[in-house]
């Protein structure tokens, strides 16, 4: 499926791949992994464990990709993996992040210093903030690694990884080109070029761009939105000055900008009260009553509207296909990556140095209201409009006349940015010796730096600041200080007891340091930085013992089980008004595994796994009150996995997978913040007055404080922040009981030295929760499924191909996650959306 423009949405809002089968298998780490063909199966050969070995031979789930296998699949970024691979999801988020969950464990926090659950490697370097390693062009495989990592990687890893390698420089003069047009106005370009410069010098180039005009219609501009333009450039150097010694050096650049949503829906049932905005019953086309959002609540007070009126009474709802925004959304990103890696061979070792450099830069703007105000305000100032702030890193917006406008109604901006540097350092040894033993160690360091920036203005909050003389005039959350450094040390060592059993043993240290500076803005200048420090170390490791009985001439087949404890460390709670912890702790799992992989008549693959986790601290994350709130609970997942292909014949083939997951949280209570009440008898939610979030109220507070009326302000009341609901038994969130893929294509040749192919692969997930609290059936995200097709000719020997190709033919409508808005927004609900039907024509050719 062609995601390419929707994850490069993603990646400047986060300021942020023709084979027969299937390559599926087990393999703790792949960053050298070759595609080979043995027989009729295409297998993928890895040194994983400082040998070759068939990825079949390595025992940890993980499903491998070749180039033309991504190709083929319309694999063209991380985004897409969710469709070949079992129990693995991803998901746009909002303020512009992305997250990956194998598994279901991902990135689950919000917050300075919150780590993701899935590590992303880029030529085998580990990226802290994710970034342009979701983009595959001139790819060599990408792997995706399911279960704790950290033995044999550079950073802890709790759910999994994916590797993505790029094609390194070779000693032929070679190079390709296509181009692509499609629907919604898609097309691009992508090229490479290799050049052997001397014997054992060699460069290597690629580019891809790609252009979408959007698929929303932004009904009060009139322009179509939802749309990216995107170009990133890759250069390599491989140096072999020995048959020993091979240095590798790769530098990408990307920029992406455009005009994609923050979400591409926003769904809500109104509150005809305003002390909750949207109600818990339920999702619909709708907007969230203005009087329980904060800029409603100012703007009465103000005296801009009166009390209980809604000046968006009429607008037009976000849906599908349409918005009504008061501007156009802006998305940009920049970023570099590069990498040097240097190998060295003596007697029976091998050393590798691996260095990796990287910075992003980015930002996003958007309507936050979804919508355009029909009401006007009354006329508190001059000609009826309030002059209202831009985003001012000096914190005076209007105040100093640095405004984006003058208007006469609510209107709002929300700006996000951020930068990041990171630098690393990572050095292994490993042997490669004749007799039972062998072993690995490692050591590696991360030094990563980010800053960021987040802006929510509203007129009637300038308003307000203009009237009070209050600075400053719109809600800030400045962080110029989040660092991260990390040390670890790691390692393993093999032993062969006997000719058919070996075992594993690995262990690694790690510490953290992490540190963050920030501050909540609203009124409230001047305001000093809060800072805060935070140092963890933990010792994590596996154990693992495998069976491989001796092959028979049909069949080969190894089998075995493995113990891991993962580690990912804990980070800060941004402080603002709410009374919170400074920190949220690390959390731990526990991992079982046992697993079988067989290869049948050198025509089929079945590889099988089984696995338990046990956490302790699970991270989950809520707004409130415009601040992110990070928790830890304990919980346990207990799933399965089958990934089977097939060659059918001379021009068949099949590949099909199915991954099963039975998720539980453990003892845990939590307040949602949908229904702070906890549905109990008795009690009601107000509307804090003074901060535009929710408390609670018995109903006799109600009358005796509140005469009747649930707004108020709940500290001077004394009221409580909720009713905690028990968490128990639920679900973790972006984790789907089935995950099936079935994928089939068939190829023959035709007339003269032409080849024929037609593939189609159907991918379905059943339904899943988007929030912990598992809420039916607001929380619920219903079951999908996507099918894509291709039909190709080329010739034999490659030197042109065109094809028709064909994503979400079906036109489902397909929500991947979603996420609440703050009581002080109006609790609505942003709905994450994959792309919609998507045809193109993409020819090319190869010399």
């Amino acid at each position: 499926m062609n995601w390419k423009t929707n994850s490069a949405r993603a990646l400047v809002v986060s300021a942020g791949l023709l084979a027969v089968g299937q390559a599926t298998a087990h393999a703790q780490s792949a960053p050298d992994a070759q595609a080979t063909v043995s027989g009729a199966v295409n297998e993928i050969v890895v040194t994983a464990q400082r040998r070759e070995q068939s990825i079949q031979d390595v025992p940890i789930a993980v499903t491998a990709f070749g180039d033309e296998a991504l190709d083929a699949r319309q694999v063209d970024n991380a985004a897409d993996l969710q469709l070949v691979v079992p129990n693995f999801s991803y998901t746009s988020t909002n303020f512009g992040g992305v997250n990956y969950t194998i598994r279901g464990i991902g990135a689950s926090v919000l917050g300075d210093g919150a780590d993701t659950g899935v590590a992303l490697h880029y030529n085998g370097a580990f990226l802290q903030g994710g970034g342009n390693s979701s983009l595959y062009y001139d790819v060599e495989a990408v792997e995706v690694l399911r279960g704790p990592q950290g033995t044999l990687f550079g950073r802890n890893a709790t759910g999994g990884a994916v590797n993505l390698r790029t094609r390194k420089p070779r000693p032929t003069f070679e190079g390709s080109v296509e181009g692509r047009v499609g629907n919604f106005g898609t097309r691009g370009v992508e090229a490479m070029l290799n050049v052997p410069v001397t014997r054992s010098l060699a460069v290597r180039a690629a580019l891809v761009t790609e252009q979408y005009d959007g698929d929303i219609d932004n009904l009060t501009t009139g322009n179509r939105i939802n749309g990216a333009d995107v170009f990133s450039a890759r250069g390599s150097v491989r140096w072999t000055p020995s048959n020993l010694t091979t240095v590798d050096l790769t530098a990408t650049f990307l920029r992406a900008d455009g005009d994609g949503m923050q979400a591409e829906r926003r769904e809500c049932r109104r509150d005809p009260i305003g002390n909750l905005g949207c109600l818990p019953s339920g999702l619909g086309p709708g907007l969230p009553n203005y009087t329980s959002t904060l800029a409603g609540l100012v703007a009465t007070g103000a005296g801009l509207v009166e009390e209980g009126e809604d000046p968006f009474i009429g607008s037009i709802a976000p849906r599908g296909d349409a918005v009504a925004l008061d501007f156009d959304p802006e998305v940009y990103t920049k970023e570099w990556i590069a990498t040097l890696e240097i190998e060295h061979k003596f007697g029976p070792m091998t050393f590798n140095a691996l260095t990796a450099w990287a910075t992003q830069n980015g930002h996003y703007v958007t309507d936050p209201d979804f919508a355009v105000a029909l009401g006007r305000f009354a006329p508190v100032f001059p000609g009826g409009v309030v002059p209202t702030s831009r985003p001012d890193p000096d914190n005076l917006g209007s105040l100093a006349g640095r405004i984006s406008g003058s208007f006469d109604r609510p209107w709002s901006l929300e700006r996000g940015s951020g930068k990041s540097r990171q630098w690393l350092q990572e050095v292994r040894l490993a042997s490669n010796f004749d007799g039972p033993f062998d072993f690995l160690v490692g050591a590696f360091y991360l030094d990563y730096d980010r800053q960021e920036d987040f802006f929510q203005i509203a007129s009637s909050l300038d308003a307000a600041g203009l009237i009070l003389e209050a600075a400053p005039p719109f809600f800030r959350l400045e962080t110029p200080v989040a660092d991260l450094k990390s040390y670890a040390v790691f390692g393993e060592a093999y032993v062969d007891v006997t000719d058919t059993v070996r075992l594993t043993g690995g262990l690694r240290w790690t510490r953290d340091k992490k540190r963050q500076v920030n501050r909540n803005l609203l009124f409230n200048l001047p305001q000093p930085f809060d800072s805060n420090r935070l140092t963890k170390e933990a010792v994590t490791g596996r154990a693992v013992v495998e069976w491989r009985p001796a092959a028979a001439s049909s069949l080969d087949l190894l089998t075995y089980a493995s113990y891991s404890r993962g580690y990912k460390g804990g980070g800060f709670n941004p402080q603002g008004t709410v009374a919170v912890s400074k920190t949220f702790e690390p959390e731990y799992v526990n991992s079982v595994e046992v697993g079988a992989k067989s290869v049948l008549f050198d025509a089929v693959t079945a590889n099988f796994a089984a696995f338990r986790y046990d956490y302790d601290g699970l991270q989950v994350s809520k707004i409130v009150n415009r601040s992110s709130i990070n928790e830890n609970i304990d919980a346990t997942i207990v799933g399965a996995e089958l990934e089977l292909g097939a060659r059918i014949g001379d021009s068949l083939s099949v590949d099909v997978s199915a991954g099963h997951l039975a998720t539980e949280i453990g003892n845990a209570t939590s307040i949602d913040p949908r229904d702070p009440t906890g549905g109990r008898r008795g009690f009601i939610a107000v509307k804090d007055t003074t901060s535009g979030g929710n408390c609670v109220a018995t109903t006799g507070q109600l009358f005796r404080l509140l005469d009747g009326v649930p707004f108020g302000d709940c500290a001077a009341l004394g009221l409580s922040s909720g009713n905690a609901v028990s968490l128990k038994g639920r679900e973790l969130p972006n984790a789907p009981e089935w995950t099936l893929r079935f994928g089939a294509e068939y190829a023959r040749g035709i007339a003269g030295d032409l080849q024929f192919s037609v593939r189609a692969d159907y991918s379905w997930r059943s339904d899943f929760w988007g929030r912990i609290y598992n809420r039916d059936p607001i929380d619920r995200i219903e079951s999908w499924g996507i099918l894509d097709a291709r039909v190709q000719v080329e010739r034999a020997d490659k030197r042109w191909f065109a094809r028709v190709e064909g994503s979400n033919l079906l036109d489902e409508d397909v929500v991947t996650g979603m996420y609440v808005a703050d009581a002080s927004a109006g609790l609505a609900t942003n709905l994450f959306v994959a792309p919609r039907r998507r045809v193109a024509l993409v020819v090319g050719g190869r010399f």
